[in-house]
């Protein structure tokens, strides 16, 4: 258990376990949405995570879109200075909790509601940086779109464009003011 300055005095001691305890109290809330952060290089470092995620940075704004919150994301090659390409990744979260929206990697459990680190992010390998995530309405239906090395990609479960949308669908308005 990492001890840190929780409460900003400058001096590791005993108030900072009773902040670290009183911020842990308020993040376990759940009927308050308070938002979530990643740190991309940690995902190296889940039990399940066999991709490196070392080096990864965000290059693009996030898109967000009926709870969620699309981006994508970029790791070069380090072993090979002479190859641009490198992995892009495609995040797709719930914009709360950061839990996964997709079920990006099904291991065969068969069940769709187990869900992991990986199901957080769709891999690109051997790609260049990608696009931000663009999202499209057209007849009613969303769908979300990356771009990476002059190829178009969907952000939804097996590089489909369907994303989640609002009940009954989504309508454009248009108005003009004078």
């Amino acid at each position: 258990d990492e001890q840190a300055d929780a409460d900003g005095d400058g001096d590791v001691d005993a108030d900072d376990a009773t902040r670290k305890e009183d911020l842990t109290q308020i993040l376990r809330d759940e009927s308050i949405c308070r938002g979530f952060y990643r740190v991309m290089d940690a995902q190296t470092q889940c039990s399940d995570e066999s991709v490196s995620h070392g080096g990864e940075k965000i290059l693009s704004q996030p898109t967000v879109f009926f709870k969620n919150v699309y981006f994508t994301s970029y790791r070069p090659v380090f072993d090979d200075p002479c190859n641009p390409n490198g992995n892009a990744f495609i995040y797709a979260l719930d914009y709360c909790w950061g839990k996964s929206v997709f079920n990006y990697h099904d291991e065969g459990t068969g069940n769709p509601t187990v869900r992991n680190i990986k199901d957080t992010y769709l891999l690109l390998s051997n790609s260049s940086i990608p696009s931000g995530v663009r999202v499209v309405t057209r007849g009613g239906h969303a769908a979300g779109l990356i771009s990476a090395g002059g190829a178009v990609s969907g952000v939804g479960e097996d590089q489909s464009t369907n994303i989640p949308g609002p009940p009954g669908g989504v309508s454009q308005i248009l108005w003009e003011t004078r």
